[in-house]
């Protein structure tokens, strides 16, 4: 773990000693990741992503991290910073280009994921680069579900900047690409940082509009 961390070892090392740590790490038990309480019951995952990426394996580095890792940093643990330092390697070209090495509808997934914690953290202007990048490739793609995402999250930040009317565009915009999918899901989510959106700014009889669409909806949703 330590030769592969420094970096010196020989490709043909890395690769050979890489494996042995996977394999080590990834037969370790530890606590199911919605029930993650430290970054001690996920650290043999944090060695798999950071020895996978190591390798180059930037693949198998994504499958390691994203859903119950990346869950449990985020949600569970507020662990913003280690997010980050797993997250960077993927980013081999700064936060503004989507990452290579990974299948590309997975590329703007880890930039939301980024962009998530770097607005946690405070990097207001990496956040919106990285967005901002997310946001490019998934209308390309035409993914209506991941530019949903996209626009709640870029407007979240606006409204942490007190950049209120680009934050109601933006969350609009959001509610309506929700309601072109037809996904429950997604209109529930959308409806949902509407109402928080006009809560916060004190918009009380429109929050309350949203509230009468939202509530009846329930709240079978996945985490």
């Amino acid at each position: 773990v330590c030769g592969l961390a420094a970096g010196k070892l020989r490709p043909e090392e890395r690769d050979r000693y890489g494996q042995r740590v996977v394999d080590h790490f990834s037969q370790q038990a530890h606590r199911p990741y919605d029930e993650a309480e430290t970054l001690e019951d996920v650290r043999s995952q944090l060695h798999v992503v950071r020895t996978l990426l190591k390798m180059g394996r930037y693949g198998q580095a994504y499958d390691a991290y994203f859903g119950g890792l990346s869950n449990a940093l985020y949600y569970n643990l507020e662990a913003n910073a280690e997010d980050l330092s797993l997250l960077r390697p993927f980013f081999t070209q700064g936060w503004a280009t989507l990452p290579g090495g990974v299948g590309e509808g997975y590329r703007s997934r880890l930039a939301t994921s980024a962009g998530i914690a770097l607005a946690e953290t405070g990097e207001m202007d990496e956040a919106s680069a990285v967005f901002g990048a997310a946001l490019s490739d998934e209308l390309r793609r035409r993914d209506g579900s991941a530019v949903r995402t996209s626009l709640c999250n870029i407007s979240l930040l606006l409204r942490w900047q007190n950049r209120l009317a680009q934050d109601d565009r933006c969350i609009l915009l959001s509610l309506n690409v929700a309601t072109l999918t037809g996904v429950d899901q997604h209109v529930f989510k959308s409806r949902l940082d509407r109402f928080e959106q006009l809560a916060t700014i004190g918009r009380w009889a429109d929050a309350q509009a949203i509230w009468d669409l939202l509530d009846p909806m329930g709240r079978n949703w996945s985490r």
